[in-house]
């Protein structure tokens, strides 16, 4: 007699769908709220990667937390569309906390409306991307994103906080193991980025008041800027650092170019140690090592210093070593106190890089600037970004005698020929004036093809950039617009989805997004009559 083997059936990965009807319609499993969404990942067992889609709308029910071995994907409409917040939270609550390493979130807002101190909008041991961090009421005591796990990162991202109340942009806690990053993210805060071991700063921009990028232990920047806004703080700074086991600093900065606010200076770039504990008996070395930088507007470029940090045993102070090559700064503005110094390599300047509008913000290298092709004239090697902070290729020849040479700072300059003279005696020839910062702008158009059933169209920009996003079609309707497809854009900025029989008033839209150039404003297409 055989046995009769009844087997379970196997569950696979599961998406669920909040507030989203194109989910549903696709077959997800609607949940009421992103937390019962988020508990049913967790349900659906450890070792499956769910997917939570949350449509565009206002989620007023934070926080939120995924726990750690909750493999979760959440995805959003867009930062212009869907929004994470709570009104009336007390101290020292997170919105959205994802524990779980491999996890992620992308393509949503969280956004602080309440009057509590101590506040974190995003706590993450994974990656999130296309995100961004706001907070209208400018309060005060507000962490945007903090990256707690070795690998977390913060991606195509913004947070915009007050610079004038006490926030801070990213933070890393202190002692947190392995590095966190932070890429081609724009972040604006009292405090910009503040990290605790090690972190790599790659493609962004950091605006602060006193306090740039600061530290203890290990930074790496490549193509990025840091604006300070008020006198006396350090726009680059690392200590070393020890109570139980020594921390090291140690500083690399690529294509950097850091700006202070003129009078009253404070410190470009600071490389030293802040304190030992008991037992350790060594002094801790701090060290920096800079390539192709600017330092404009601070009283000191460049700062060493270990007579915080004798060691435990002889009282020895602790080394402060600087390197730097093919940067501009002023060698008379040079601080150092205890043992190490700064070195100088090639091509060193002390020029006025000319920056097309300092004042207001506008870093990009004017054309005749003396910074245009006077960077490390070595091709960058393995592993190095071959595109600056705007995304233009790095090595070009910007002063158009021929040769292809890197510039220094976190902007490639592009030659622009001289305008050539006609003749008819009205003047011409010379170099025109530098261009000015554009806007950018973006359109999308909507069509119908009814012989092929489907909806297309195309989104323009005059920011190649924003040429990338995702596409969705809804159908006017009384109360809300349900949403019939969606596509996302091909490199040119086209779309096309298949969509049957339809019927009906339609529009199209893509949400907003943040680009290294800029902001890519939200797009919305004329409404069309189709059938």
């Amino acid at each position: 007699m055989g046995l009769l083997l009844t087997l379970a059936p196997t569950a696979g990965a599961a998406t669920f769908c909040v507030d989203d009807p194109a989910c549903l319609t696709a077959g997800g499993d609607d949940k009421a709220t992103l937390q019962t969404a988020i508990n049913a990942a967790e349900a659906n067992g450890d070792t499956l990667r769910d997917r939570i889609e949350v449509g565009p709308g206002i989620q007023n029910d934070a926080p939120f937390t995924v726990d750690a071995s909750n493999d979760v994907d959440i995805v959003g409409e867009g930062t212009g569309a869907t929004t994470l917040t709570r009104t009336g939270v007390g101290n020292n609550e997170k919105f959205l906390t994802i524990a779980d390493p491999s996890s992620t979130v992308s393509d949503l807002t969280v956004q602080f409306n309440a009057s509590g101190a101590g506040l974190v909008g995003i706590q993450t041991a994974g990656v999130a991307s296309r995100v961004a961090v706001t907070d209208p009421s400018n309060g005060t005591g507000r962490n945007g994103v903090v990256l707690n796990a070795s690998g977390a990162t913060l991606r195509d991202s913004s947070v915009a906080l007050s610079r004038s109340t006490s926030t801070s942009g990213v933070f890393q806690p202190s002692g947190g193991p392995g590095a966190v990053s932070v890429e081609r993210s724009q972040i604006t805060a009292a405090e910009g980025i503040s990290f605790g071991n090690a972190i790599n700063v790659v493609r962004s921009r950091v605006n602060a008041r006193q306090q740039g990028i600061v530290g203890f232990g290990s930074a790496f920047l490549d193509q990025t800027t840091v604006q300070l806004s008020q006198a006396g703080g350090f726009a680059v700074s690392a200590v070393s650092i020890a109570f139980v086991a020594p921390v090291a600093a140690n500083l690399t900065l690529r294509h950097v170019t850091a700006v202070g606010p003129g009078a009253g200076g404070g410190v470009g770039v600071a490389a030293g140690c802040h304190m030992v504990g008991p037992g350790i008996n060594n002094p801790i070395p701090a060290q920096a090592n800079v390539r192709d930088t600017i330092l404009r507007g601070f009283a000191t470029d460049f700062s060493g210093g270990g007579t915080n940090c004798p060691d435990g045993f002889t009282n020895n102070p602790s080394p402060a070593n600087i390197s730097v090559a093919y940067s501009v700064f002023d060698p008379s503005k040079v601080a150092q106190s205890g043992p190490g110094g700064l070195t100088q390599g090639s091509g060193n300047l002390n020029v006025d890089p000319q920056f097309a509008d300092f004042a207001g913000g506008n870093l990009r290298l004017v054309q005749g600037s003396p910074a245009i092709d006077l960077g490390d004239p070595a091709a960058p090697a393995g592993g190095e970004l071959t595109v600056d902070l705007d995304g233009n290729a790095r090595t070009q020849d910007g002063n158009g005698d021929g040769a292809a040479v890197r510039d220094i700072g976190a902007f490639e300059h592009t030659f622009v020929p001289p305008a050539v003279d006609g003749g008819g005696g009205g003047g011409g020839g010379g170099e025109p004036p530098p261009a000015e910062p554009i806007e950018i702008t973006r359109a999308l158009s909507l069509g119908y093809k009814a012989k092929k059933d489907k909806f297309k169209g195309a989104l323009r920009s005059n920011e190649p950039a924003c040429l990338a996003g995702k596409v969705k079609v809804f159908e006017k309707a009384k109360g809300k617009d349900p949403k019939v497809g969606s596509d996302k854009t091909n490199a040119a900025g086209k779309w096309a989805f298949e969509e049957k029989d339809a019927d009906g008033k339609f529009y199209a839209s893509v949400p907003v997004k943040t680009v290294p150039a800029g902001t890519c404003p939200a797009a919305k297409s004329r409404p069309k009559r189709v059938g």
